[in-house]
């Protein structure tokens, strides 16, 4: 602290000046020619400059103040007010000093009043008037009229004044002329004094930055102060922290107008612990800030804040062309929101308003990331999290069943086999048929043609899903059911789909469902005529190699000669036996046997597990034995079932044919095809199987059947069927 006063005289050179003539500092000796002792610059004191008024006061003729004799009256007469620190040394903090002056003017410490009541704590010009710069130990001119002067170079002999700052106050040191600050807590000497004089003086007074301003690097100011009978320049100078001036003196001579800009650099460390200090040129007249105030860098622009960012609709979720209308808000602490700009992330270029709200339609199947961004009127700008816009639909997958598709593969590419069947189809149709390359949706009957329409009509989009009849059920869903079902989702930007599935496409799709393999990604599923437990009429083609009833929707002929013929012509089979061709390369046909009881021998239903291996569909007993998997899957689910038609509820066999396993053709018995029972259905699936699960489990569990009417083979071209199930996929 001492070298940060003496760095703050080493600009100023400074006397008491506040109401009273400037006057001589009381320096004699010269050490240089023009020097303070030289020149003795300033009023010359009176003589005698201090008189003893023999009350215990001492008057200082040059200013006309009053002190009081004893410089340590606290300790001399009343040691029991001191509990601070030290106790009765006589040093008090600085509130406890105003408070022992007051008491003295109320007569609570009369001893140290010498009759008077009007005494106050000097303030720190009336504490420095008294400083005689000739002396030191103390520094008091006739320092022999005062007693207890606390003066000692080794510990703090500081005197309060009644100037302060924030947490601080001025002192004197009575050792040395230094005027010093110190934190109010801590504990200095109370000398009071009273009265004032009269005459002419000289005085600068700052008036801004005077304490507890805050100024910005960078900003303009005006440093200000008043200024009375000071003739001449002045200098300015900036202190930190009151240890030692920066280094910079703001002008060593300006003007002395009352003003002097100032803009302070960022070259300066933030802190609020600044004064300003103001001197005349030669040093006689001085000022500092009246306590500290801040310098701090000018805070960065402050980013806007997005309030909100939306769409209408919300969520921005709909069919292409959706149309979707932004609103983007967003406020900024210190100024305004100027413009919006947003990023509609179709690849598009951004547009920007004033208002935030924006408006756009967007086509493709996919989904897009918005953007807005705010701009504040000094540029700073700010992004919102992006907001996800999916255009999207749930498609209808539409899966046939067996014979439902028709490929150049199913010949094996093989060109004679492919030609020899066009001209079959053709005179059945009566017109030119050319077998599609690619699998094709039943092209020969169109029987999914009015379906696909209803469900196009109704506004849904569609996916055919052709497929190889001939191939097991589990290889059918791994190579065209799960492809087509992550082609659906892909293309339409969808997480599930629905699926009309007929016949045996109803168990393509439950094997999906029910697998471990499944993605949770059917929606609806409506299952047409499927053969839940099988189907009688696939029982002659599997047993015994005959294509008689309605399973695979052409007549007998036109089956037998066009696609077995030349399947097995295309394929390499000619040579073999129809019953092993079937076996060995149509694999579904045995996936559709019948689970339930329907062979009559000897008047009675045989066991299904009582009948040879190859007539035992384990593979759909597999099935419905977890159906569990199906009704638990969260899959909407519903059964359209006929039960206007014929249909076989059982057959009887050849008296002798029955359970020869060891023959390959018949070895469950030759159907007698005079005898046999009939019951309600659509030609090939009784209602009864159609319907299960729907009848055969606990009522609370039951997936919901819809009775409609027609032939298997015409069910999906039926009005009924078609609007049943367009209201089945509306019901949402």
């Amino acid at each position: 602290m001492i070298l940060a006063t003496l760095a703050l005289f080493s600009i100023f050179s400074v006397a008491y000046a506040q109401s009273a003539p400037i006057w001589q500092t009381g320096q004699t000796l010269i050490y240089r020619a023009g020097d303070d002792g030289d020149l003795r610059h300033g009023i010359s004191w009176p003589s005698p400059r201090l008189i003893d008024n023999g009350d215990g006061t001492v008057t200082d003729n040059l200013p006309g103040l009053m002190w009081l004799k004893d410089t340590n009256c606290m300790v001399s007469n009343y040691s029991g007010f001191d509990n601070d620190g030290t106790t009765g040394d006589g040093r008090v903090t600085w509130q406890h000093a105003l408070e022992f002056v007051a008491g003295i003017n109320n007569g609570e410490y009369p001893n140290c009043g010498s009759n008077y009541n009007d005494w106050r704590l000097p303030n720190r010009k009336e504490l420095f008037s008294i400083v005689d710069y000739s002396r030191y130990n103390p520094v008091l001119p006739q320092r022999y009229l005062f007693t207890n002067v606390q003066s000692n170079q080794v510990e703090y002999t500081f005197y309060w004044s009644s100037t302060s700052f924030g947490q601080y106050a001025w002192l004197l040191d009575m050792f040395d002329g230094r005027i010093l600050f110190r934190n109010k807590n801590t504990g200095y000497y109370v000398w009071p004094v009273r009265g004032g004089q009269a005459g002419s003086f000289r005085n600068l007074t700052i008036s801004y930055p005077n304490g507890g301003e805050s100024l910005l690097k960078g900003q303009d100011y005006t440093i200000t102060w008043d200024s009375v009978n000071v003739s001449g320049n002045i200098q300015i100078g900036l202190y930190k922290g009151g240890t030692e001036p920066e280094n910079m003196q703001l002008s060593a001579i300006t003007e002395n107008d009352g003003e002097y800009p100032f803009n302070p650099p960022d070259s300066l460390a933030d802190g609020d612990d600044y004064l300003i200090g103001i001197s005349a040129e030669n040093g006689t007249v001085w000022d500092f800030s009246g306590s500290f105030f801040t310098i701090q860098s000018s805070p960065q622009n402050q980013i806007p804040i997005i309030d909100s960012f939306t769409s209408d609709p919300d969520p921005a979720t709909g069919e292409p062309p959706l149309n979707v209308t932004f609103t983007c808000t967003a406020h900024d602490d210190d100024g305004w929101i100027d413009n919006y700009t947003i990023d509609y992330g179709d690849g598009s270029d951004t547009e920007t308003n004033s208002t935030g709200v924006f408006s756009k339609t967007y086509g493709d199947y996919r989904n897009y990331q918005a953007t807005c961004r705010a701009f504040d009127n000094e540029g700073a700008v700010v992004s919102s999290d992006p907001l996800t816009i999916r255009t999207t639909t749930i498609p209808v997958l539409i899966v046939p069943g067996i014979m439902g598709s028709l490929s150049t593969d199913l010949f094996c590419n093989h060109e004679d086999a492919i030609s020899i069947a066009e001209r079959g189809i053709s005179n059945f149709l009566k017109s030119n048929f050319e077998i599609p390359e690619q699998w094709t949706l039943d092209p020969i009957l169109d029987t999914y043609t009015d379906l696909r329409l209803s469900i196009a009509r109704a506004g849904f989009s569609f996916l055919d899903v052709p497929y190889d009849w001939r191939m097991s059920i589990p290889i059918i869903v791994t190579w065209y059911l799960e492809p087509a079902i992550n082609q659906a989702k892909l293309h339409f930007n969808t997480d599930t789909v629905d699926i009309v599935a007929h016949s045996m496409g109803g168990l393509v799709v439950r094997y999906y469902i029910q697998s471990d393999n499944y993605q949770n990604d059917i929606g609806k599923f409506a299952m047409i005529g499927t053969p839940q437990r099988g189907s009688i009429d696939s029982y002659s083609t599997w047993e015994g190699g005959d294509f008689n009833g309605s399973l695979f929707n052409y007549k007998e002929k036109i089956f037998k000669e066009v696609f077995i013929e030349n399947m097995k012509l295309g394929c390499g089979y000619l040579a073999e036996p129809d019953i092993s061709f079937i076996r060995t390369t149509i694999p579904s046909v045995g996936q559709l046997m019948p689970t339930f009881p329907y062979i009559i021998r000897f008047g009675d239903y045989v066991p299904i597990r009582d009948m040879c291996s190859i007539g035992q569909n384990d593979f759909l007993m597999d099935l419905n034995s977890s159906l569990i998997k199906l009704l638990d899957s969260g899959v909407d689910l519903m059964i359209f079932a006929s039960d206007t038609e014929e249909t076989l509820k059982s057959i009887k066999v050849k008296i002798g044919s029955f359970n020869q396993c060891d023959k390959e053709k018949w070895p469950d018995g030759e159907v007698r095809t005079e005898q046999y029972e009939k019951n309600g259905g659509d030609k090939t699936v009784l209602f009864e199987e159609s319907a299960f699960p729907a009848e055969s489990i606990p009522l609370f569990q039951r997936i919901p059947v819809k009775k409609v009417y027609g032939k298997h083979g015409e069910l999906p071209s039926e009005f009924l069927v078609r609007l049943r199930v367009v209201e089945f996929l509306e019901d949402r």
